[in-house]
């Protein structure tokens, strides 16, 4: 496995921070999606994942890329870790960990990546899934699941991403 891209390298880095808002985004659509807030019973739980003090790495299997013109190619994969905070950003509830399989190759901005991660949060984890399609600005995720407070949880996330990171608006069904 090699990881080409240097962490300032802003192509990159601007890819990971849209993988990380979509895992947000997943989270978001499960407690906010449209039609869900009518749901008898529904919680809503609004997150704001960080841009600063994020980690990444992007393991670019053959066929290699260049950094001149960077591409993904089927099974690259993209890994990223995002600190959560609450809708204020002011009290640090956890870590966003995600990775991202390319499915579709394509320039990184608009190839399709398979994505799965998990909110591990103070009271639990949330599990979260999502086909992304280059670098939406707004994504929906699927909540698949959970432990803790969020045992067996099942919903959405709308997740939105912004220059500072991503906006979460997770809506967990009863």
């Amino acid at each position: 496995m090699n990881l080409p891209y240097q962490l300032n390298d802003r192509r990159l880095r601007a890819f990971l921070v849209i993988g990380v808002i979509a895992v947000a985004a997943t989270i978001a659509l499960v407690l906010a999606a449209p039609g869900s807030s009518e749901v008898s019973g529904a919680r809503t739980i609004k997150l704001f994942e960080a841009a600063r003090g994020s980690s990444f790495g992007f393991v670019d299997n053959a066929p290699k890329t260049n950094r001149k013109d960077p591409h993904a190619s089927i099974g690259d994969i993209l890994a990223f870790s995002n600190p959560i905070f609450d809708q204020s950003r002011t009290h640090r509830l956890g870590l966003t960990s995600a990775q991202c399989i390319a499915t579709r190759a394509g320039r990184i901005a608009s190839a399709t990546y398979t994505c799965s991660g998990t909110f591990a949060l103070n009271d639990g984890t949330i599990a979260v899934a999502a086909l992304q399609r280059g670098e939406p600005t707004i994504q929906q995720l699927a909540v698949t699941g959970g432990t803790g407070a969020y045992n067996g949880a099942r919903g959405t996330i709308l997740a939105r991403t912004l220059k500072t990171g991503t906006e979460d608006t997770i809506t967990l069904l009863p």
